[in-house]
Order: C-alpha cells, then sequence, then structure tokens
C-alpha cells in the first residue's frame, strides 16, 4: 500500500490502471506538502530534487513526513557548487522549459550531515552519468554523478554522529 505524486496527469492516470490498489495523486508537490499530515514509513523522490530551488527544505519536510527512511536520487558535480538558474542549467520538455538544480556533491553531504537530530545514517552510492538530451548546461563542463541516497532517520532522536557510507567514482 502506498501513495505516489506527480504533477503529469498522464502519468496518474498510467499508474492508477497499473496498481489499482494504490492511492496516485495528480498534484503539485508544494501543495501536497502544504496539506499532507500523514505520515509514511518511507518517502522516496526520483527525479525530483533536480527541479526545485529551495531542495534543502525540501529534504528536511521529507524527513518530517518520514517514519524510518527517505530515497532520493540527484545528479552532483565535485565541490561545493550550488546554482539554480536557467541561464545555466535547464530542461526542455516539449512547450516546457525550467531551471535544473546544479549541486555540488560537498554541499549536498555537508547539509545532510549537520541534520544529526534527525538522521542516524546515510548511504551514498552513484555513478558518472551526463546529462540527458533535454538538458542544456552551460557551465563549463564538469563531469556529473548521478547517486542515489538512503537516509536512515534518528527515531531515538539522540545527536550521536551520523554513520556515513559513500561509494561514489
Amino acid at each position: 500500500n502506498y501513495t505516489g505524486l506527480d504533477h503529469q496527469s498522464f502519468l496518474i492516470r498510467q499508474a492508477k490502471i497499473k496498481y489499482k490498489y494504490s492511492k496516485f495523486l495528480d498534484k503539485d508537490l508544494k501543495n501536497f506538502i502544504s496539506e499532507n499530515k500523514k505520515k509514511y514509513d518511507l518517502v522516496m523522490m526520483w527525479s525530483v530534487i533536480k527541479s526545485i530551488q529551495n531542495w534543502r527544505d525540501l529534504i528536511l519536510k521529507s524527513l518530517t513526513f518520514a517514519n524510518r527512511y527517505v530515497i532520493f536520487d540527484i545528479r552532483v558535480t565535485r565541490g561545493n557548487l550550488e546554482k539554480f538558474d536557467e541561464k545555466v542549467l535547464h530542461a526542455k520538455y516539449g512547450n516546457r522549459k525550467g531551471a535544473q538544480l546544479v549541486l555540488g556533491y560537498q554541499s549536498l553531504k555537508n547539509f545532510l550531515l549537520k541534520q544529526k537530530k534527525q538522521i542516524k545514517k546515510i548511504e551514498i552510492a552513484g555513478y558518472k552519468s551526463d546529462w540527458g538530451k533535454n538538458v542544456i548546461y552551460r557551465l563549463k563542463k564538469k563531469e556529473t554523478y548521478l547517486i542515489t541516497v538512503v537516509i536512515y532517520k534518528n527515531i531515538n532522536n539522540s545527536k550521536k554522529k551520523i554513520n556515513l557510507y559513500e561509494q561514489i567514482p
């Protein structure tokens, strides 16, 4: 039993046909976050964070919705770079064009490691991966990596050091 959310009505209709016993919502993420009061054992975000300028708030909000785990993916570069600017990086799908997040791995990692009260353990695995064909990246070419992050919630609220596992190139 799970709840799925997407702003693309077509995808939601397809999911409702294929997975009849689950709940799928055709909603904007910001509206869902402001209205939702429910908690979930696991919160997953696939191909979401890249489109959100205030990615830190999204991760923090996801931690409040999750009882046990948060899992997400994000494409990162090396270092501390952070930009959300259509002139630097954007995706174009049909008539829609929107800025995408350029995020340095170190910036993401530093942010997560500061969340000691909410996070017990972090597992990060990634591989070298270029931007897709619908994405325009105008910065000096930097290698990009697609990473998956698994966050184990700190259920006891102890402020011990976060256990970190990394497997990245």
